[in-house]
């Protein structure tokens, strides 16, 4: 008894199909297993508490001198040319 078939493409065909047959059923496997996992925390809905009636001012951010980095990043860009 010989193989069945020789032919390379329907070969190919036949095990990539497989192949992602696999990673589907694992998908909807991790989606059941999502949906049923027993140590999830639950989230309980929080309870509407009065919002603060004044946010506080977002505090500017100190510039920053990036004059060394740019000083090194051209010196590694020169050392490469």
């Amino acid at each position: 008894m010989g193989p069945v078939t020789t032919n390379p493409w329907l070969i190919s065909i036949i095990n990539m199909t497989i192949v992602f047959g696999v990673l589907a059923a694992l998908g909807v496997l991790m989606k059941i297993i999502q949906l049923v996992d027993p140590t999830q925390k639950k989230t309980e809905k929080p309870v509407a508490a009065s919002a603060p009636a004044a946010a506080p001012a977002a505090v500017a951010a100190p510039v920053q001198d990036d004059s060394e980095v740019i000083a090194v990043i051209a010196a590694a860009v020169a050392a490469l040319g």
